[in-house]
Protein backbone atom coordinates (compact mmCIF):
# COMPACT_ATOMS: atom_id res chain seq x y z
CA UNK A 1 0.00 0.00 0.00
CA UNK A 2 1.31 3.26 -0.90
CA UNK A 3 1.78 6.05 1.75
CA UNK A 4 -0.31 8.98 1.09
CA UNK A 5 1.00 12.77 1.59
CA UNK A 6 -0.19 15.13 3.66
CA UNK A 7 -2.19 18.05 2.60
CA UNK A 8 -2.28 21.54 3.47
CA UNK A 9 -5.41 22.66 5.25
CA UNK A 10 -6.49 25.20 2.26
CA UNK A 11 -5.88 22.50 -0.52
CA UNK A 12 -8.16 20.09 1.84
CA UNK A 13 -11.42 22.98 2.20
CA UNK A 14 -11.54 22.86 -1.73
CA UNK A 15 -11.32 19.26 -1.78
CA UNK A 16 -13.98 19.14 1.29
CA UNK A 17 -16.44 22.07 0.55
CA UNK A 18 -19.64 21.62 1.04
CA UNK A 19 -19.30 17.84 2.64
CA UNK A 20 -21.16 17.39 5.81
CA UNK A 21 -19.10 15.04 8.10
CA UNK A 22 -21.12 15.15 11.39
CA UNK A 23 -24.81 16.19 9.81
CA UNK A 24 -24.45 19.84 11.46
CA UNK A 25 -25.07 21.09 8.10
CA UNK A 26 -22.30 23.26 6.08
CA UNK A 27 -20.58 26.29 6.90
CA UNK A 28 -21.04 29.13 4.90
CA UNK A 29 -18.44 31.34 3.40
CA UNK A 30 -19.11 34.10 5.98
CA UNK A 31 -18.64 31.23 8.60
CA UNK A 32 -15.85 30.25 7.82
CA UNK A 33 -13.69 33.21 7.74
CA UNK A 34 -15.29 33.94 11.07
CA UNK A 35 -13.66 30.20 12.24
CA UNK A 36 -10.57 31.53 10.54
CA UNK A 37 -10.58 34.75 12.63
CA UNK A 38 -10.46 33.07 15.78
CA UNK A 39 -8.00 30.32 15.09
CA UNK A 40 -5.46 33.16 13.75
CA UNK A 41 -6.71 35.32 17.07
CA UNK A 42 -5.78 32.59 19.45
CA UNK A 43 -3.39 32.82 21.37
CA UNK A 44 -3.24 30.10 24.10
CA UNK A 45 -5.38 26.82 22.67
CA UNK A 46 -3.07 24.40 24.81
CA UNK A 47 -4.74 21.71 26.44
CA UNK A 48 -2.95 19.21 28.83
CA UNK A 49 -4.79 15.89 29.35
CA UNK A 50 -3.62 13.92 31.97
CA UNK A 51 -4.78 10.19 33.37
CA UNK A 52 -4.32 8.04 36.61
CA UNK A 53 -3.31 10.73 38.93
CA UNK A 54 -2.37 8.65 41.60
CA UNK A 55 -1.95 11.03 44.73
CA UNK A 56 -0.93 8.71 47.35
CA UNK A 57 2.17 7.65 45.03
CA UNK A 58 5.30 9.80 46.09
CA UNK A 59 6.45 8.29 42.23
CA UNK A 60 3.47 9.44 40.24
CA UNK A 61 3.42 12.94 42.14
CA UNK A 62 7.02 13.54 41.36
CA UNK A 63 7.00 13.12 38.08
CA UNK A 64 3.30 15.37 37.89
CA UNK A 65 5.48 17.71 39.68
CA UNK A 66 8.53 17.48 36.90
CA UNK A 67 5.10 18.43 34.31
CA UNK A 68 4.14 21.14 36.49
CA UNK A 69 7.78 22.87 36.50
CA UNK A 70 8.25 22.10 33.10
CA UNK A 71 5.08 24.17 31.73
CA UNK A 72 5.78 27.02 34.52
CA UNK A 73 9.06 27.65 33.07
CA UNK A 74 7.44 28.05 29.32
CA UNK A 75 6.95 30.97 26.84
CA UNK A 76 2.93 30.39 27.24
CA UNK A 77 1.21 28.04 29.63
CA UNK A 78 -1.52 25.89 28.63
CA UNK A 79 -4.76 27.82 29.11
CA UNK A 80 -6.47 24.13 30.63
CA UNK A 81 -5.04 21.45 32.28
CA UNK A 82 -7.61 18.08 32.45
CA UNK A 83 -7.09 15.73 35.34
CA UNK A 84 -8.65 12.30 35.23
CA UNK A 85 -9.02 9.94 37.81
CA UNK A 86 -8.01 7.09 39.05
CA UNK A 87 -6.81 9.36 41.61
CA UNK A 88 -5.70 6.46 44.00
CA UNK A 89 -3.75 3.84 43.36
CA UNK A 90 -6.40 1.07 44.80
CA UNK A 91 -10.17 1.68 44.74
CA UNK A 92 -11.45 4.61 46.89
CA UNK A 93 -14.81 2.61 47.78
CA UNK A 94 -17.23 3.23 50.64
CA UNK A 95 -14.16 2.00 53.02
CA UNK A 96 -11.74 4.21 52.45
CA UNK A 97 -11.41 7.41 54.53
CA UNK A 98 -12.24 10.05 52.21
CA UNK A 99 -10.49 12.46 54.47
CA UNK A 100 -6.92 10.95 53.27
CA UNK A 101 -7.73 11.47 49.27
CA UNK A 102 -8.66 15.30 51.03
CA UNK A 103 -5.16 15.36 52.56
CA UNK A 104 -3.54 14.16 48.86
CA UNK A 105 -5.69 16.82 47.09
CA UNK A 106 -4.21 19.63 49.60
CA UNK A 107 -0.76 18.40 48.64
CA UNK A 108 -1.95 18.64 44.71
CA UNK A 109 -3.17 22.18 45.85
CA UNK A 110 0.09 23.21 47.59
CA UNK A 111 2.29 21.63 44.62
CA UNK A 112 0.18 24.13 41.94
CA UNK A 113 0.57 27.29 44.03
CA UNK A 114 4.25 26.48 43.94
CA UNK A 115 3.55 27.54 39.92
CA UNK A 116 2.27 30.87 39.95
CA UNK A 117 2.05 31.43 36.17
CA UNK A 118 0.19 28.32 35.88
CA UNK A 119 -1.89 29.37 39.04
CA UNK A 120 -2.65 32.62 37.43
CA UNK A 121 -2.72 31.47 33.54
CA UNK A 122 -4.37 27.80 33.71
CA UNK A 123 -8.27 26.35 34.71
CA UNK A 124 -7.96 22.88 36.40
CA UNK A 125 -10.07 20.75 35.61
CA UNK A 126 -10.97 17.45 37.43
CA UNK A 127 -13.05 14.21 36.33
CA UNK A 128 -13.01 11.38 38.75
CA UNK A 129 -13.29 8.03 37.63
CA UNK A 130 -15.81 5.19 39.01
CA UNK A 131 -13.06 4.35 41.26
CA UNK A 132 -12.70 7.49 42.91
CA UNK A 133 -14.66 8.46 45.91
CA UNK A 134 -17.16 10.80 46.07
CA UNK A 135 -15.23 13.78 45.77
CA UNK A 136 -18.07 16.28 47.90
CA UNK A 137 -18.81 14.07 50.86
Amino acid sequence: MKARCCRRRDALRGCLSGHDSFGSGTLTEQETLRLAKLERDAVNGNVVILSDIWLDNEEAMGKLERVLDAFENEDFVPCLFVFMGNFCSHPCNLGFHSSNLRSQFGKLGQMNAAHPRLKEGSCFLFIPSPDDADLQT
